[in-house]
């Protein structure tokens, strides 16, 4: 077993890179470090629903090597609080595999000081048929400008929402004052982002969300991970849609780049 790639970290940066990939609704994630960045996705093969992240060697304290890993990201974290003195604690985190197989099959999670003696190492799942959990098609399916193609038109989505995440909040939490609805609406009416839910025969609520549009009018619904994403991420986002497509909720900042991706319920 030799060793493929390591990462020097703190505590908080390794946290934050697997807290906006999952944003506790995905458990797995996959992993691959090369040419000094770090690439993860989330989610099912076929799926409506799933995270494509990116993170830029300055993201990081150091990146060092080429491999690819998949694993529990719950898991991992709960091991990196026990070697960690908080957020602040520089880790190194080396991964080991066999020669000849591109997964890791090894973890080493330790301080990254000589003054401390603490390891923690954790196996992996590897082989083959491990690659049949990823999506890895996901990353082909976002354009040069990071917007997702429409499965059903084969061309980007779109219509483009310029919002924050304070915004979907209030698409959220108007939501869960009804117990009757499970999904999410966004909705672009006359040229503006509205917050549109509800029935006039029975109780509606319709407002207008701060928001920069451009592109065709639509209205859809959003289940699965919408609520966790707008408890997870902060600041400026930009949502791309269609008329009955699926929902890209993509955000750049700090050397990251964040697709999360979300199937319509309409």
């Amino acid at each position: 077993m030799k060793e493929q790639a390591t990462l020097t970290v703190t505590e908080a940066q390794f946290s934050e890179m697997l807290e906006v990939t999952t944003v506790g609704y995905h458990d797995e994630v996959y992993m691959h470090i090369r040419g000094g960045r770090t690439r993860l996705l989330a989610g099912s093969p076929g799926s409506s629903a799933g995270t494509y992240t990116d993170f830029v060697e300055a993201f990081f304290e150091s990146v060092e090597g080429a491999t690819e890993a998949y694993f529990d990201a719950d898991e991992v974290l709960s091991y990196i609080e026990l070697v960690s003195s908080g957020p602040s604690t520089k880790l190194k985190i080396q991964f080991f595999g066999t020669e000849g197989d591109n997964l890791a099959n090894k973890m080493v999670i330790t301080p990254d000081s000589d003054t401390e003696d603490f390891e923690v190492s954790l196996m992996l799942s590897s082989g083959s048929s491990v690659m049949e959990s990823v999506p890895v098609s996901l990353p082909q399916q976002f354009d040069e400008k990071n917007r997702f193609t429409n499965p059903a038109t084969e061309e980007p989505l779109g219509t483009k929402i310029e919002t924050t995440i304070s915004q979907l909040q209030k698409i959220n939490n108007t939501v869960s004052l009804r117990e009757e609805l499970d999904y999410k609406p966004v909705t672009v009416k006359n040229g503006e982002f509205r917050l549109d839910v509800g029935e006039e025969k029975n109780q509606k609520i319709d407002a207008r969300l701060a928001g920069e549009v451009e592109g065709d009018d639509v209205s859809n619904l959003y289940g699965g991970h919408f609520s966790e994403i707008v408890q997870v991420l902060d600041g400026g986002v930009t949502l791309y849609l269609d008329e009955g497509g699926p929902l890209e909720v993509l955000q750049e900042k700090n050397h990251m780049t964040i697709r999360q991706l979300l199937g319509s319920a309409k």
